[in-house]
């Protein structure tokens, strides 16, 4: 039994405890079975994908098979979801991190829009031993900060995920600024997927779905707007509130800033709200990132 190299994700349901104990309804009984038919769903869809024949690029001239090399797996207990990525040889031109970040940022997503519950969660990388539900190391212990630390619902991502050049990665001696490839493939994945809160002390940069699927149609971002609306509408108390008003302030930004639906903003009628006016910074697309 040893430790390998993984990129691993600690993700928390929010709320689930809460819905467990409280689960007198049949309508709420019946909400806990749909969550959980959706986790054996994708329970199964992950394990039996092979990652080194799912990514495909096409163009004009011809499709590309990537091989990612990376073993996935996962575990699922009580509210909580382990997901890691075993990396059997390190790809030179970041797909692998596209890759992972895509498949955290959809089950966010769906559990979400799908299942009407918000996820919390932290992705790391190191020494992880993860074989069918035996699951430890100091990569899972990091992730799991990392979710704490997230607070609000979203995914937050360790900087050494984010800072190629940090001696953890074999990539450390790539200079991305001067291969245009990899620039673009970085790019790209900062402008669709990640987002910086620099509202902290540190900034903490994390996976935003909603930043990558909101725009997709109007039909999905009224469902979205729903979702939100009913966690408004419950009587939580200030500190459970106050994840789901961050939550809607993001909403809005994009919604106003960068697709063009017409739908009207969420009206978050809260005391918090003076408390969680971040000036479009929670949601803004880090730039800066990018080695100089």
């Amino acid at each position: 039994m040893e430790y390998s190299k993984h990129f691993v994700c600690f993700l928390d349901i929010l709320g689930f405890k809460n819905l467990i104990a409280n689960s007198t309804s049949l309508n709420e009984i019946g909400e806990i079975g749909h969550l959980l038919g959706y986790f054996k769903y994708f329970h199964e869809k992950f394990n039996n994908a092979d990652a080194n024949d799912i990514l495909r690029f096409t163009t004009k001239e011809k499709t590309t098979k990537i091989e990612l090399n990376l073993k996935l797996k996962t575990s699922f207990f009580s509210d909580s979801i382990i997901l890691s990525f075993e990396v059997v040889e390190f790809r030179q031109d970041l797909m692998q991190l596209y890759y992972i970040i895509n498949q955290i940022a959809e089950l966010a997503f769906e559990v979400t829009l799908y299942c009407g519950r918000f996820m919390r969660g932290g992705l790391t990388y190191g020494d992880l031993y993860h074989e069918n539900d035996v699951c430890f190391g100091p990569a899972l212990i990091e992730a799991v900060q990392l979710e704490k630390d997230a607070v609000y619902p979203r995914i937050s991502v360790a900087p050494k995920v984010i800072d190629y050049t940090s001696g953890d990665f074999p990539l450390k001696h790539l200079n991305i600024e001067q291969d245009r490839r990899m620039k673009r493939t970085f790019a790209y994945i900062q402008r669709e997927i990640l987002s910086t809160d620099l509202t902290g002390q540190i900034p903490i940069h994390y996976i935003d779905f909603l930043w990558r699927y909101l725009p997709e149609s109007e039909a999905i971002a009224n469902r979205l707007k729903d979702v939100i609306l009913t966690q408004l509408n419950k009587d939580y108390d200030d500190y459970i509130m106050r994840k789901y008003v961050w939550f809607a302030n993001c909403y809005n930004f994009l919604l106003g800033s960068y697709t063009q639906h017409k739908i009207a903003p969420i009206d978050i009628n809260s005391s918090l709200l003076d408390d969680y006016k971040y000036q479009n910074q929670g949601c803004e697309e880090p730039n800066y990132l990018l080695p100089q």
